[in-house]
């Protein structure tokens, strides 16, 4: 199930996950874009899409972490933020 949070008045209310938006490039070590790299563990009702030609997503997430893949490329976990550059190194998913 999900998270509850008890109140005051000793009843139990579901926590809604905070749902942050985002902005992100994805390069990889020497700073060229890296297209189509993708996002998991990104949270129900997540609009985060793979990246474009630029290396470039924007979407919401609930999740306050998530990973991001790319084949040939090292996986990152990633910790949520308005705005996220991340460099993938070559090598395993």
């Amino acid at each position: 199930g999900g998270l509850e949070v008890r109140q005051r008045d000793g009843t139990w209310l579901a926590a809604q996950p905070t749902v942050r938006r985002v902005s992100i490039v994805v390069e990889d070590e020497k700073g060229n874009p890296v297209a189509g790299a993708r996002f998991e563990h990104t949270g129900p009702n997540s609009t985060l899409r793979n990246t474009d030609a630029r290396g470039r997503s924007e979407g919401e997430t609930s999740s306050p972490q998530f990973v991001v893949r790319k084949d040939g490329f090292q996986s990152r976990l990633v910790t949520a933020a308005d705005t996220i550059r991340i460099a993938l190194r070559p090598g395993e998913v």
